[in-house]
């Protein structure tokens, strides 16, 4: 909420820029068992078709939602965070 008491929504790409700065930036407590468990290959489970640029979706696309594209955001930045822990201790990624 904003101090004029308003709520600003925002754009999908501004919530992935957001979770992305969000995961950059948090805290890690235990190094070595945050790379094990973010530090990995990714595998997508499912394959949704969903839209995550401000742009219209495409045919046979749904436009993903603002916490979607925060969640998506965050994922990617936990996997920096963890790519940049690794190299900064010298730790092997998880296979």
């Amino acid at each position: 909420m904003l101090l004029d008491g308003t709520e600003r929504v925002g754009r999908p790409s501004e919530c992935i820029q957001r979770g992305f700065g969000a995961a950059l930036h948090q805290p890690v407590k235990d190094v070595e068992a945050f790379v094990r468990a973010h530090g990995g290959p990714y595998e997508k489970l499912i394959d949704p078709q969903l839209w995550f640029k401000n742009s219209e979706p495409p045919h046979g696309m749904q436009r993903a939602t603002l916490p979607m594209c925060f969640q998506k955001g965050w994922g990617s930045g936990t996997a920096a965070l963890a790519r940049k822990l690794r190299e900064k201790h010298g730790l092997h990624a998880p296979e």
